[in-house]
C-alpha cells in the first residue's frame, strides 16, 4: 500500500503521520512524524492504515485481558496490530453460501434441456409451480405424448434439468405481450401468448392467488392471470419478411395450436415464400 504525506497510519501499532516518501533503498521506507514531533525513518513493512473497524478495540481488549493485564493501566497499542491482524484473518474466511428456501408455489423455474424428465418442455421454458411435495413438484407442464396428464419434476434435478427465475423483471404493463405462466381455471391456455388488457383485476380463486392480469390471447379469448412473462420479442425476420415465432411442437398439430386464421389476425398478413 502506498501513502503520501499526511496521511495519519500506525507504526508497530503506534499513531504516526507520514512526513515524507516513499523513498527506496535495501527496501521501501517513509519518514514518519511521531506524537513526540520527531520525524524518524520507518519501513513499509511496520506501516498500516488506521483501522476504523469498531470491532479493533473489543478484540484488543480482550486480548489484555486474557494476558492478565488491566485495559486502562497498559499501553494499548501493544495489542492493537494483533487484533488488526485476527480481524483480517476472520475477514479473509469465506462467509457460508445461504441455504436457498425451499421451492414453494408462485415460485418460477426455467426448464434447462430439452423433454426433461420425460415432460413436454424444452431448454429455455420458464414455468410457474402449482404443487410442491415433498421431493417432487408439479408446474403446467404435461407428460411428453399424454396431453393433460400433469407431470412432476425431481428437486434434486435443480441445476441440470431446471434452475430456479430469480432475476429482477420489468413490471408487466398495459399493452405488454406477455405468455401466460399461471391461470386458474385455464390451465389449457398456460404457455400461450397474448396482450396485457389491465394489471388491476382483483379477482382470487378460493385458496389461490391474486389474478392480477387479463389477457387477450392470440386466440381471441380473454383470461385472468397470476402470474405472466414478457415475450420481449416473438417474431423473426428471415429472407425479408417477419414471421410468428411459435412454440416447438414434436407431436404434430394439438390442441394448443393456432389455426391459419388465428395466425392471421395475430400476427398479420401472410406473404408466400
Amino acid at each position: 500500500m502506498t501513502y503520501t504525506v499526511g496521511d495519519k497510519v500506525l507504526r508497530d501499532g503506534y499513531p504516526v503521520t507520514i512526513a515524507g516518501g516513499p523513498h527506496t533503498g535495501y527496501s521501501e521506507w517513509y519518514a514518519v512524524k511521531g506524537e513526540d514531533g520527531k520525524v524518524y525513518p520507518a519501513g513499509a513493512d511496520r506501516l498500516a492504515p488506521v483501522s476504523t473497524d469498531p470491532r479493533r478495540e473489543v478484540v484488543a481488549r480482550a486480548l489484555c485481558e486474557q494476558n492478565g493485564r488491566d485495559w486502562d493501566e497498559t499501553d494499548r497499542n501493544i495489542y492493537r496490530p494483533r487484533a488488526d491482524a485476527i480481524l483480517a484473518v476472520l475477514d479473509a474466511m469465506e462467509t457460508p453460501a445461504e441455504e436457498p428456501k425451499p421451492l414453494a408455489v408462485g415460485d418460477r423455474i426455467r426448464i434447462l434441456e430439452n423433454v426433461h424428465n420425460g415432460a413436454k418442455v424444452f431448454a429455455g421454458d420458464v414455468l410457474g409451480v402449482e404443487y410442491v411435495g415433498g421431493d417432487v413438484f408439479q408446474t403446467p407442464a404435461a407428460r411428453l405424448g399424454t396431453p393433460g396428464l400433469q407431470w412432476t419434476f425431481e428437486m434434486e434435478d435443480e441445476g441440470t434439468g431446471w434452475e430456479r427465475v430469480t432475476e429482477d423483471t420489468e413490471p408487466i404493463k398495459v399493452g405488454d405481450r406477455v405468455r401466460v405462466v399461471y391461470a386458474k381455471h385455464a390451465e389449457e391456455d398456460h404457455g400461450k401468448m397474448g396482450t396485457v388488457t389491465s394489471t388491476a383485476g382483483t379477482w382470487t380463486p378460493r385458496g389461490d392467488r391474486l389474478h392480477r392480469y387479463d389477457v387477450r390471447l392470440d386466440s381471441g379469448s380473454e383470461i385472468h392471470a397470476a402470474d405472466v412473462e414478457k415475450v420481449v420479442d416473438d417474431t423473426y425476420v428471415y429472407d425479408g419478411v417477419t414471421r410468428a415465432r411459435l412454440a416447438v411442437h414434436v407431436e404434430g398439430p394439438h390442441a394448443e395450436s393456432l389455426t391459419l386464421s388465428q395466425v392471421v389476425n395475430a400476427y398479420g398478413p401472410l406473404t408466400r415464400v
